[in-house]
């Protein structure tokens, strides 16, 4: 039964680094703990019912002589507990995993050059830039809520205005945010803003990364979509 107290030891890993996130002692069930972690951590979100498996797995094994009446653990559950641990020690970096050459334009660009290069490649978000400090994002929805706001009077022509020209309330949109984050946010936590956001009835339309998480560290060195989302959860199968 050597595979069966290998287990409870492995088990016992998982359990400390969930009670150190939930920053909370043994007196804590193992239940609440759950509860804590997953309304913080998504890796615990997707696994929960995996990790609830293991933990009744762990409860059969811990009584004296119940194992006797039971096989060996099998690989299954050591590589579950060993996915689990790397994901919540050691999760992908966003610097690692969607770090691209990202568009960017300067205030005094043609704002018609803009969106040609956005239709043509498909670029939902461009980060505007006065050098290196940044003035805001030109994106579809600036196009859409300007256009909103000027067809009536006739004026609906970008063909003359550079983006210095763009009033900045359309590069700053209420109902089209973006932020930007370090190269070392980890990747569960961006799946997280976006589900944030969803909660709180608002689109965040883009993720800018740089390497500090400054706005102004030019240039970003990645950016992260909701079409891009489907890239994380193939790190938890």
């Amino acid at each position: 039964m050597e595979n069966n107290t290998k287990f409870l030891e492995e088990f016992k890993k998982l359990e400390t680094v969930l009670r150190k996130i939930a920053n909370k002692g043994d007196r804590t069930s193992f239940r609440d703990i759950l509860d804590i972690v997953e309304n913080k951590n998504y890796v615990i979100q997707h696994k929960r019912q995996i990790i609830q498996n293991l933990y009744a797995l762990r409860n059969i094994f811990s009584h004296i002589d119940r194992d006797k009446y039971i096989a060996n653990v099998n690989d299954i559950a050591f590589n579950e507990i060993k996915i689990i641990l790397k994901l919540l020690n050691t999760p992908p970096k966003a610097g690692d995993v969607f770090k691209k050459s990202v568009f960017t334009a300067q205030f005094n660009d043609r704002t018609e050059d803009v969106i040609k290069e956005m239709n043509k490649n498909i670029y939902t978000h461009v980060p505007i830039y006065n050098n290196k400090e940044y003035l805001g994002t030109f994106s579809e929805n600036t196009i859409f809520a300007w256009l909103a706001d000027h067809i009536i009077q006739g004026q609906a022509d970008f063909r003359k205005l550079e983006l210095r020209n763009v009033d900045k309330k359309y590069l700053d949109l209420k109902n089209d945010t973006v932020e930007f984050i370090s190269e070392k946010t980890n990747i569960f936590e961006i799946k997280q803003k976006f589900e944030e956001a969803i909660k709180k009835n608002q689109r965040l339309g883009a993720l800018f990364i740089t390497h500090t998480g400054g706005k102004n560290h030019f240039p970003p060195i990645g950016i992260v979509t909701a079409y891009d989302l489907p890239k994380i959860d193939e790190y938890l199968k």
